[in-house]
């Protein structure tokens, strides 16, 4: 059988169920499930109908024998007298035999004196016809007078075969649909269910999926891919964030090396506008003083014409003239000095704040200390050392011992010194040397040169008492360097720090300048000198930012290439649109499912292309779509119930979730993730016709159960009232009932089958064959015996005795025996008690403590009888577990037989109809918000 799906522009298409194409793990379980399970079914029925013919045969055969031997002596009599009246007669009565095919009565001489029946066919098998000489007896010898023939027919036998082919038919079809329909839910609620379930949170936000996570608590391989899933999820938001955080530092970065660089310039045009200054200022000194000596000069020469005496000696003005008109050179300048105006060059122009972000930029903490331990300028420590080594007696009395190790290594002249600390962790240093004078050393560190050796941590957290998770932590948190690019560093650190150091002492020469022309002058000169250094450093400094910002440039190059990646590999199409609804961008997926190419859908409104109209066929208004919504108003929606519509003009339902797309609190556009779910609509259609199919085959199976429940008319004849409560979990039950007559009493019994349900109801099927057998095999009275073949019937049909066979399936039953004359009963039980109710009190009367059929039950089980009095006016009642284990109440106990003794003594005079309605309302009202836990059933009765 197939179905199929009619599209707007085409035809009917029939398509195949995918699990009848055993494409799907529904098809693929069932492929293995139905031949195994139609072997099994009719292997079991094969057997019990062979043992069944063959005992029905046996008894024919015998019956044909009984029959021979009652008639053989009249037969011979009449044939002696020759009264073929009188032999006609003696076969016409046997006619009325349901088995007997046809009688024949030949005399010595072969010729036929009578015959009834169908003389003319042959009978089926050769025992089924039996040839019997007739002989008169005298006193002096036997003569043979004749042979009587009898045949007979098994169709009774047959008739009985096809019946019960018609109803293990039906039982197989009703297997093979619970098969089929258990198949595919499994795999829906296994498998399937999850899977969308996976698919759905795909679909939403990264934020959304972290904020909130799909939770399973299943240690199966598809919890393993969703427990990987989370952690790869995590991975890329945490590099995200720093992706964009490290964007951002560089950025800042950038800016500030501009504002240093502008700076510097700045600096430049200030002390070349100073030069100009003070060369003019010199020139005009200068100028002066040679003027002075001219005129000292020329007066000494009138002087000396007018024979006066000279005003000013010549020697001096000699010596004016000789002296150079630069000014005298200042000697060194003091250690005091040189630290004072660098400390305070530090503490403007945000200097220190420069140095904090060139330190996150490069990856590690630094800092300048003077030779007092004093800080200068630094970025923030690590955790590890300001928490813990420095906080501790003996840790700290170890960086102590490090840092006079490292200061030691400086003051040999060493342009940087590296050391492992006392603690694990490791600092360098690099002397600040400002004109000529040691001021200070600028430290990079904590940070670990190479792998972390987290045991050596952990041993020294431990044996410094630390919290050894919250210390690794700290430790973990330091970088790992490499030692190759700690130099560069350092040299970068130190000539920032000498070029500050510079610029400091340049700016106490200008001011010393001003009280000394000569000294600002040389002080311009080697400023300027200083500075075109400085701008060199910068333009390095510049450089390696460059370098950095090269760097990251390539890493988000990357990224962008993994997430294009991740949308190529994705199994929903997915695009996105501008805050006018523009496509910006799509994936192959979405490409492949709407039929455009790329080229038509980017730069178009995608409303009037692929979301233009109804399933109904009617407008679709785009201010009243979701996916509008989303980049107008930034609301997220998700729809399961439209349709997109294809290039060629078809259309498919979808599935899509529209989220906005936020930048800096302003929508910019939505992505819309979308995936056709037309084959999960079809495969939903199919469930509920499969529903609707199983539904009826239950139902179906429902009365063929009721069928085999027999007895209600047999215990209203015997029984002067009785009552049948019979109340199935499901459609279907694994209780039964029983009430036959056997022999000359009536056989009661009620049995609680493993399961409930379908199992249940298969159970009680063969239950109630292997009782049928029993009563055949066992004579009417003993039902221990009884009982015991009907074990030893299930065990071998099951393959259960012995060690063999898996399955370990059986019943529990009571049987009770009422004799013929109704003055006692003969109760035997199979985990099973009959309660006896007179004058006030509950009498239990417990059976076997052994079921029947199971494995590890011995073949020869033998089951106790009690004889019981029906003539003290008792009434007596069986129940199965589902009664007794029923839970609920105040204090969700089971019910149990200390209230059902009290329930039965509540009852006892009242009628038993009256009786089946109390059952019944006790049950409901102790069960109350619980559910029924297994199938009800009483039987109770009083002769």
């Amino acid at each position: 059988m197939t179905v199929g799906r009619l599209g707007p522009n085409d035809g009917y298409k029939p398509v195949t169920p995918k699990f009848l194409n055993f494409s799907s793990l529904s098809g693929k379980l069932l492929a293995i499930y139905m031949p195994l399970t139609v072997v099994a079914v009719l292997s079991v029925f094969g057997v019990l109908e062979v043992g069944f013919y063959r005992g029905e045969r046996a008894r024919l055969i015998e019956n044909l024998t009984r029959a021979a031997d009652g008639q053989t002596a009249a037969i011979e009599a009449a044939v002696w007298d020759f009264d073929i009246q009188a032999v006609r007669k003696l076969l016409e009565e046997q006619s009325h035999l349901p088995f007997l095919q046809s009688a024949q009565v030949f005399d010595e001489n072969g010729k036929i004196l009578a015959a009834i029946g169908e003389t003319g066919t042959p009978p089926r098998a050769s025992d089924f016809r039996i040839d019997r000489p007739l002989q008169h007896t005298s006193v002096m010898s036997a003569k043979t007078i004749g042979r009587l023939v009898l045949t007979v027919h098994d169709d009774g036998i047959r008739a009985a075969l096809y019946r019960h082919l018609w109803i293990n038919g039906a039982i197989l079809l009703v297997l093979m649909s619970t098969l089929i329909a258990g198949t595919i839910f499994g795999v829906r609620a296994v498998i399937s269910r999850p899977l969308e379930e996976f698919r759905n949170s795909i679909g939403r936000s990264p934020e959304e999926q972290l904020a909130a996570p799909l939770h399973w608590e299943r240690q199966d391989e598809l919890g393993d891919v969703l427990r990987a899933y989370h952690v790869m999820l995590e991975a890329r938001h945490r590099a995200e964030t720093a992706m964009v955080q490290r964007e951002e530092e560089l950025r800042m970065a950038v800016i500030q090396a501009e504002a240093a660089r502008m700076e510097a310039e700045a600096a430049e045009r200030l002390l070349r506008d100073k030069v100009e200054e003070i060369e003019r200022f010199n020139h005009l000194a200068v100028g002066r003083e040679l003027r002075i000596i001219e005129l000292k000069k020329q007066m000494n020469t009138v002087l000396e014409d007018a024979g006066r005496a000279l005003k000013f000696d010549p020697g001096n003005l000699l010596e004016e003239a000789l002296v150079s008109p630069t000014f005298a050179a200042d000697g060194d300048i003091d250690f005091e000095t040189v630290k004072t105006e660098f400390v305070k060059l530090l503490n403007e122009n945000e200097l220190q704040n420069l140095f904090t972000d060139f330190c996150k930029v490069a990856g590690v903490p630094a800092a300048i200390i003077d030779l007092e331990a004093n800080v200068l300028a630094s970025s923030p420590w690590q955790r590890a050392c300001t928490d813990f080594h420095r906080v501790n007696n003996a840790s700290c009395a170890r960086c102590i011992e490090s840092d006079t190790e490292l200061s030691l290594n400086l003051t040999e002249g060493k342009n940087y010194a590296m050391y492992r600390c006392k603690n694990g962790m490791t600092d360098c240093a690099s002397p600040i040397v400002i004109a000529g004078h040691h001021v200070a050393n600028v430290f990079i560190g904590q940070f670990h040169t190479n792998h972390l050796d987290e045991a050596f941590f952990k041993a020294q957290a431990e044996d410094l008492g630390f919290d050894v998770e919250d210390y690794l932590a700290a430790v973990r948190e330091a970088p790992v360097m490499d030692e190759h690019s700690l130099p560069a560093i350092l040299g970068f650190l130190a000539r920032f720090s000498k070029l500050m150091g510079a610029f400091a002492i340049e700016q106490w020469k200008a001011l010393k300048g001003k009280e000394n022309v000569q000294q600002e002058r040389i002080a311009a000169m080697n400023l300027a000198e200083d500075a075109e250094m400085a701008r060199a450093e910068l333009d390095a400094y510049k450089d390696q930012l460059e370098d950095l910002v090269e760097e990251r440039t390539a890493e988000l190059r990357d990224s962008e290439g993994r997430t294009r990646l991740l949308l190529e590999s994705v199994g929903e199409g997915v695009f996105g649109v501008d805050n006018e609804g523009r496509v910006t961008f799509l994936n192959p997926e979405a490409i492949r499912l709407l039929g455009y190419e790329a080229e038509e859908l980017l730069g178009q409104k995608v409303h009037a292309i692929i979301h233009h109209t109804h399933p109904d066929g009617t407008e679709y208004d785009v201010k009243t779509c979701p996916m509008y919504k989303s980049y107008t108003f930034g609301e997220s929606h998700r729809i399961e119930d439209e349709v997109l519509w294809r290039k060629d003009g078809t259309r498919f339902e979808v599935e899509y979730h529209s989220t906005p797309i936020m930048k800096d609190g302003e929508i910019t556009g939505a992505v819309i993730s979308f995936a056709d779910i037309s084959i999960r609509k079809e495969a939903e259609a199919k469930l509920q016709d499969a529903y609707g199919v199983i539904s009826d085959s239950i139902t179906y199976a429902s009365s063929i159960q009721r069928s085999v429940l027999t007895g209600d008319d047999t215990m209203t004849a015997t029984m002067s009232d009785h009552l049948v409560l019979w109340e199935p979990r499901d459609v279907v039950g694994g209780d039964i009932y029983w009430c036959h007559l056997w022999g000359d009493g009536v056989l009661v019994a009620l049995a609680d089958c493993t399961g409930h349900g379908v199992p249940g109801a298969f159970m009680t099927l063969i239950a109630s064959g292997a009782l049928d057998r029993a009563m055949t095999d066992v004579p009417p009275g003993q039902v221990g015996e009884m009982i015991q073949r009907m074990h030893q019937i299930i065990q071998v049909m099951l393959g259960q005795h012995g060690d063999r066979g898996e399955s370990d399936d059986g019943l529990e039953m009571g049987a009770c025996f009422l004799h013929g004359d109704l003055t006692k009963m003969t109760f035997a039980g199979a985990r099973f008690s009959l309660f006896s109710v007179k004058d006030g009190a509950v009498d239990e009367i417990k059976g076997t403590k052994k079921g029947i059929g199971y494995r590890g039950i011995l073949l020869g089980q033998t089951y106790a009888e009690t004889e019981l009095s029906l003539q003290n006016g008792a009434s007596f009642y069986m129940s199965s577990d589902g009664f007794l284990d029923q839970v609920g109440g105040e204090r969700r106990r089971m019910f149990g037989k200390k209230r059902f003794k009290e329930l039965l003594l509540s009852m006892e005079d009242l009628p038993f109809a009256e009786q089946k309605k109390k059952f019944y309302k006790t049950l409901l009202e102790y069960q109350g918000e619980d559910i029924r836990r297994d199938d009800v059933s009483v039987v109770g009765f009083k002769v």
